[in-house]
């Protein structure tokens, strides 16, 4: 039998340094860009991300951004004619270490090579392999400061990887490399920029082997996942996996070693390469002894003039109280952590035992009364587990016991009452993998000054 616990996921540090898709006309002023000639505008022809995107005229527009921290990866994209193979105009995105200084950029230039895309490293200019084709082109920069690797990508693929000690780049230009020639061609958009390429998680398990922590996208499609290292994981979400930045998803932390069985399971989030993250875990050491866990029905209703009711608004969810008694010293301070993110309204998550942390969703309707449901994973599901089974938005929801599982198939004592859709929910009964704290105060009481031991009430209410 496990503990009682709470967990968050807190971001400690923001990688995110740039992101621009030139969707405002003052995009310039709004995002702290020089204009280094021209007169930079933006049109909505084409566009990559929004409506908008930086067109290349005949002011022969080039922007700069200055940062006053070194920036290891950045993303931009560059929307070619490759039927424009005369003329001495170069469209480019270059990355620069001035303190060299250290010159890389990726663009067209003629002058080069008409039929493939150029590259530019420490200041020379030579064509890479990939072909010019008429279309939006991902232009990518990467340094990995352990390995001193400065690797540039067109797309998937790599089109140089050098060795270069001690590139620390703090300017990315944008535009026109020459303020002359024709015919004139291009627009960019979505430039991005981040202190790494890599998403570090800490506060994990150390153990053999150790915690999984699995990454998805918002939609639920796994993105990569990996075992701990020293509690920590570091996963490159930029450079080799292609991601633009910022992007929304989730993680889940198993524990390895142990089959693996769910431990974690975050909410939706925005991550960005380069963030730093920490699980923090609140475990009460037992199970607290007592708990209120009412479920409340938010309802609107309309009588019609026949007399009926008519109900115009309905969901449900838990509000849960915990009274969590007996607490050291260290104890509160612990859980004084967990409250100095959750009293901003983000989402955390709470079990009464750690043991019972399932949650998955439906991969196939049931068909009332259905004695078993279908989930990706039965992973945490044991023999009489009490599973709550919710729809949608809280619409309809009941508590079932487990007879069995197996692969992806979970078979209950006695048929469901309701019937469920693909990617309703599923959970253990006293686990609420999503909450928001309705607590306006951390306010632990000393119940006892000799041991010096506290007593404190939280409540909180599921996050539909």
């Amino acid at each position: 039998m496990g503990n009682t616990i709470l967990q968050n996921l807190a971001r400690n540090q923001s990688g995110l340094l740039l992101v621009e898709s030139f969707e405002s006309t003052n995009f310039a002023s709004d995002q702290g860009w020089t204009v280094l000639n021209g007169a930079p505008t933006i049109s909505n022809v084409v566009s990559f991300s929004g409506l908008f995107s930086l067109i290349m005229d005949s002011s022969y527009p080039q922007i700069q951004k200055t940062f006053s921290t070194t920036y290891n990866w950045s993303a931009g994209y560059f929307y070619d004619d490759a039927t424009v193979v005369t003329g001495a105009f170069k469209p480019f995105i270059i990355w620069k270490d001035t303190t060299g200084p250290k010159i890389f950029g990726l663009g067209v230039d003629n002058t080069v090579s008409t039929g493939f895309y150029t590259k530019i490293v420490s200041g020379v200019s030579t064509a890479t392999t990939v072909a010019r084709t008429t279309g939006w082109k991902r232009f990518q920069y990467s340094y990995q400061v352990s390995t001193s690797t400065l690797t540039l990508r067109i797309g998937s693929t790599v089109v140089s990887s050098t060795v270069i000690a001690a590139v620390a780049a703090t300017v990315i230009q944008v535009g026109a490399t020459v303020y002359s020639g024709a015919p004139i061609f291009g627009y960019f958009d979505l430039i991005q920029a981040t202190t790494n390429q890599f998403l570090k998680i800490s506060g994990l398990t150390v153990a053999t082997p150790g915690d999984l922590v699995s990454l998805y996208n918002s939609s639920g499609t796994l993105i990569t996942s990996g075992n701990e290292s020293n509690g920590s994981i570091s996963v490159d979400v930029a450079s080799a996996l292609g991601i633009d930045q910022p992007f929304d998803g989730f993680i889940t932390v198993a524990h390895g070693a142990l089959g693996p069985r769910p431990f974690y399971q975050g909410s939706v989030v925005s991550f960005s390469a380069g963030d730093e993250w920490t699980l923090n875990t609140f475990d009460l050491g037992r199970r607290v002894p007592s708990f209120g866990k009412p479920r409340m029905a938010a309802r609107s209703d309309l009588e019609s003039t026949s007399g009926k009711n008519q109900s115009l608004f309905y969901f449900s969810r838990d509000k849960v109280t915990l009274t969590l008694s007996d607490l050291t010293d260290d104890q509160v301070q612990t859980l004084q952590r967990w409250w100095g993110n959750a009293q901003t309204g983000a989402v955390f998550s709470a079990a009464i035992d750690s043991d019972d942390l399932y949650f998955q969703k439906l991969t196939a309707n049931t068909a009332g009364p259905a004695s078993s449901i279908t989930v990706p994973s039965v992973a945490g599901v044991n023999k009489n587990s009490q599973l709550m089974l919710t729809r949608d938005a809280g619409l309809a929801s009941e508590v079932a016991k487990v007879l069995s599982a197996a692969a992806t198939t979970v078979t209950f004592v006695a048929p469901l009452l309701e019937q469920y859709l693909i990617g309703d929910a599923v959970r253990h009964a006293y686990y609420w993998p999503f909450c928001i704290t309705t607590d306006q105060a951390f306010d632990p009481r000393l119940i006892n000054p000799k041991l010096k031991r506290w007593t404190v009430t939280i409540s909180f209410k599921e996050a539909l």
